[in-house]
């Protein structure tokens, strides 16, 4: 509340001064006897009893004091203002530390009423952002208790309440003032709920900071839980794609694409029903190219591509991408965009005698993820044993609206010592989001030419890929394919992969395994206190990598069909937060030994694992490369024919033959050193063995 606050020592000082006041945001308290023809705001605490009522009022804290017409020595009137101040101090510690210990309490009938009166008091007082953040989230967690919970509210709550209805402003100017306005609606009427979320959301969507809404709509998580999500996800679609949409201005088309998506995605944890973004934007996205608006339809790409193929599970789910997102939009750029914007293709033509062969390694953003590490390998490799007549070149598209490059992983590339290009900051300046994607496309396209490119190698599907591949901006373009096998352009002329593929349009080199660099030192103390953490005598399974690999019916009813057979077993899904796979694991009873310590080191936790169950039919990818350098086994379905018998140990032909190795290594551990002892001899073979003369022929073939 925005109110003055002053104290009197001499009321008759206090009555005349509210009595000359107009302003409604003045307060006067007075010490002494009570007046009885004082006026409402001038009110009656005796010094005695000061400490007592402002730790239970809502009014303001003493602002000011009144010495006026008191008979005080100036050495007295600093020893009260001091105390006064102490005091004061006191009960703003006492209030924290009651909030404080009301905020970690368990929601129930008994302390229901404590907690509401509590944090609305706290509230209109003022709470710090920090505390009210804290404050919203738990009371919309009493709001969900309340869902199917009996509460009758006491007449001082209610008071609360209107008070605080009050102080906040009715157009709710803050992102914090629309949820405790939601909280307020629902502490009068829980029958609306459905209506005031929705209303809540409106008020989201009509708010013009986007930064705040982004900062605070995790908010939304507390209104619409997980299983809630697609019902969520269609009023959110409801409310921002209008009728007039498609007469809205580019830039607040992109931004009402980015409330519904990036937002959205940044809030809530990745899990199948993300597929319901991409059936809402799939109908947008191809309105857009029939109305040729090509910078919509390259902002709306993004969405699409990560809300299907970011949860896709299988080859048959990627090609559905690129059957009805890839080739609409390689159409669209081969019947529209090449002629509206005059562009002629890269007719070069490449010699195996020339000089320098200029090879692109376009990325979208260097980050800590598995994709840079693998292409971080190529290049060390390459660094290593390098080769005059190629020159590599990284080009980075350094994408704002999805957070940027990570600057640390850019510095690691840049130490390697091949040239670095920053395609945002080389065209634009500072981090908006709302840059436009077509003009940067077509200024990389110009760049890439102009640099003499003879060979772009891009391996993530992105709109920009498309344009560039397709409007033909090098001699050869070649897709490098980290799990997508179903990605396809008339305009790609080859296609790699650094893993093994049964695809046999993939051309297949290895990716050399740097022991110093997947297996480095780690202190044993540390893998010790992490072990001891977890249940005594405990055989540990689990796996490293995001949790939307786990993701998969079949993959968790093996694991627990095998953590059934093996009691002693406990699994621990390192990775981010996944609250779909809680669910599936709660209800295949596997709740009490199943972990998720979050993101964690992987180097420590690869110790920490006794046995690695990889996902499928995810599989495990560059983590599953971190495990094995430390010659711990493993247990992944793979056709493992004509692989020698030492690896075969773990690779299992179906689910039935994934259940008995497992339950093999779980009950042997001689075999459990046999295969750490065989694998580590195997990694400093293929240490020597694997260098980048498959790569090399690759390129030399696409020439």
């Amino acid at each position: 509340m925005n109110e003055t606050s002053i104290y009197f020592f001499n009321s008759l000082v206090a009555l005349e001064a509210a009595k000359g006041c107009q302003d409604d945001k003045y307060l006067f308290f007075y010490d002494g006897t009570l007046l009885e023809d004082a006026p409402s705001n001038c009110i009656n605490v005796p010094i005695a009893s000061f400490y007592d009522f402002f730790l239970q009022t809502t009014y303001p804290q003493i602002a000011q004091l009144n010495f006026d017409n008191v008979n005080f020595s100036d050495t007295i009137k600093s020893q009260i203002t001091q105390n006064i101040t102490q005091t004061i101090t006191a009960i703003k510690n006492q209030k924290i530390e009651i909030i404080n210990s009301l905020l970690p309490a368990k929601i129930d009938d008994k302390n229901i009423g404590v907690m509401i009166f509590s944090f609305l008091k706290h509230l209109i007082e003022g709470a710090e952002e920090e505390a009210t953040v804290e404050l919203i989230i738990k009371l919309l967690n009493i709001i969900t208790y309340l869902q199917t919970h009996q509460y009758e509210q006491t007449q001082q709550i209610l008071d609360l309440q209107m008070q605080l209805f009050t102080s906040i402003n009715i157009q709710e100017t803050s992102m914090n003032n629309i949820f405790i306005s939601f909280v307020l609606k629902q502490l009068q009427d829980k029958k609306e709920f459905d209506k005031n979320r929705e209303e809540c959301l409106q008020k989201i969507s009509n708010y013009s900071a986007i930064h705040d809404i982004f900062t605070n709509f995790h908010f939304v998580k507390y209104i619409y839980t997980p299983k809630e999500f697609k019902k969520f996800i269609h009023i959110q679609a409801k409310i921002i794609f209008k009728s007039d949409f498609f007469d809205l201005g580019t830039i607040k088309q992109k931004e009402q694409v980015y409330r519904f998506f990036y937002i959205t995605n940044y809030t809530f944890d990745f899990f199948e029903d993300f597929k319901e973004m991409y059936n809402i934007l799939l109908p947008i996205y191809l309105e857009a190219i029939k109305k040729d608006l090509d910078e919509l339809v390259m902002f709306i790409y993004y969405p699409l591509q990560f809300s299907w193929n970011g949860v896709a599970q299988t080859q048959k789910e990627h090609k559905n991408f690129n059957d009805t997102v890839e080739r609409p939009f390689e159409s669209y750029v081969k019947n529209i965009l090449i002629d509206k914007y005059k562009l002629k293709a890269n007719k070069k033509k490449i010699s195996p005698n020339q000089k320098k062969i200029k090879v692109a390694l376009l990325v979208h953003r260097i980050l800590d993820l598995s994709v840079n590490h693998v292409m971080m390998s190529l290049l060390e490799a390459i660094k290593k044993d390098p080769d005059k007549q190629y020159e590599f070149i990284v080009y980075d598209m350094n994408l704002m609206e999805m957070m940027g490059s990570d600057d640390k992983k850019v510095d690691e590339l840049k130490k390697l010592g091949f040239k670095y290009v920053d395609l945002h900051h080389e065209f634009f300046e500072g981090t908006y989001a709302f840059y436009p994607i077509l003009e940067k496309t077509l200024k990389t396209r110009k760049l890439l030419i102009k640099d003499k490119i003879d060979i772009l190698i891009g391996y993530h599907n992105r709109s920009e890929y498309n344009f560039l591949f397709t409007s033909r901006t090098a001699p050869k373009q070649i897709y490098w394919s980290h799990g997508n096998d179903e990605y396809d352009l008339d305009a790609i002329d080859s296609k790699i992969s650094h893993f093994n593929t049964t695809d046999k349009r993939f051309k297949h080199f290895e990716i050399p395994i740097d022991l110093e660099i997947y297996n480095p030192d780690v202190d044993i103390n540390e893998i010790n206190k992490i072990r001891d953490s977890y249940p005594k005598d405990s055989f540990i399974l689990g796996s490293i990598g995001r949790l939307i690999k786990l993701d998969s019916d079949e993959y968790l009813q093996t694991v627990a069909a095998i953590m059934k057979k093996n009691p002693h077993t406990i699994y621990l899904a390192c990775g981010g937060k996944n609250s779909e796979v809680k669910r599936k694991v709660e209800a295949l009873g596997l709740s009490d030994r199943f972990y998720f310590p979050g993101h964690i080191d992987a180097h420590v936790y690869a110790h920490v694992i006794d046995l690695w169950l990889t996902p499928f039919p995810f599989g495990g990818g560059m983590a599953l490369e971190e495990y094995r350098s430390k010659g711990k086994p493993y247990v992944v379905i793979y056709d493992y024919k004509g692989e020698k018998l030492n690896l075969a140990l773990s690779f299992a032909k179906d689910k039935n033959d994934y259940i008995l190795i497992a339950n093999k290594f779980i009950h042997d551990k001689n075999l459990l050193q046999r295969v750490t002892k065989s694998y580590l001899e195997h990694a400093s073979k293929q240490l020597e063995k694997h260098t980048i003369n498959d790569f090399r022929n690759i390129l030399k073939i696409s020439i």
